[in-house]
């Protein structure tokens, strides 16, 4: 497992970590990061202020912080294991012997334990439960249907941009199995969205 220096530069409403990494002596980059292995709580809840006064004071009282990055969660964010240790300079050593953010806040009841078997979705379902009603999959396929729903509404925001009649014979949106590109087409709905409300199109460097 890689380590990586990182100093922490801000903590997003939703608890992520904007961080400058180190990547080679001298070379930084700019990235976000989520703490792995965590369910965390609703910012304006009581737990998620005090969460949010722990981060700070983390932050606070280091020069930089220890990372640690596994996979990258559904929102394209890397789970990163965060040590941190005062008055230590070695970014190997505060790995070692600093303490683990991640578990930390478990101790401190300030997060959860992720359930990633709670988070499963069986792709291969002919129906879906929502909200006590069964509901049958038009194309025999979970991930077929978000397709189609993709391409769907697509096709009516291209039309409603462009006004134009809605072309039902031009795909927008293919159907596919990588979970990433779901969520790409996803991203572009919303900014499709965001183009005829007049707001401001997405950040597609992952910002």
């Amino acid at each position: 497992m890689n380590t990586y220096k990182a100093v922490i530069r801000e903590i997003t409403p939703r608890f992520e970590l904007k961080v400058e990494v180190e990547l080679g002596e001298g070379f930084w980059h700019g990235e976000t990061l989520a703490l792995r292995g965590l369910d965390l709580p609703e910012p304006g809840s009581r737990e998620g202020r005090a969460l949010r006064k722990h981060l700070k004071k983390v932050r606070d009282s280091v020069e930089f912080v220890a990372v640690q990055k596994h996979e990258k969660n559904a929102f394209l964010r890397r789970n990163t294991d965060v040590f941190y240790l005062p008055g230590e300079k070695d970014v190997f050593k505060v790995a070692a012997n600093g303490r683990c953010l991640n578990k930390e806040l478990l101790g401190l009841q300030l997060g959860k334990p992720y359930d990633e078997d709670k988070r499963k979705i069986d792709f291969s379902q002919k129906r879906v439960e929502v909200l006590d009603r069964e509901i049958d999959l038009v194309t025999g396929n979970f991930k077929a249907e978000i397709c189609m729903y993709i391409n769907d509404c697509k096709q009516y925001l291209r039309a409603a941009v462009e006004r134009k009649r809605v072309n039902m014979e031009k795909a927008e949106f293919d159907p596919t199995d990588e979970e990433f590109l779901i969520i790409y087409g996803l991203k572009e709905v919303k900014e499709m969205s965001m183009r005829l409300a007049g707001g401001i199109p997405l950040d597609w460097k992952g910002n």
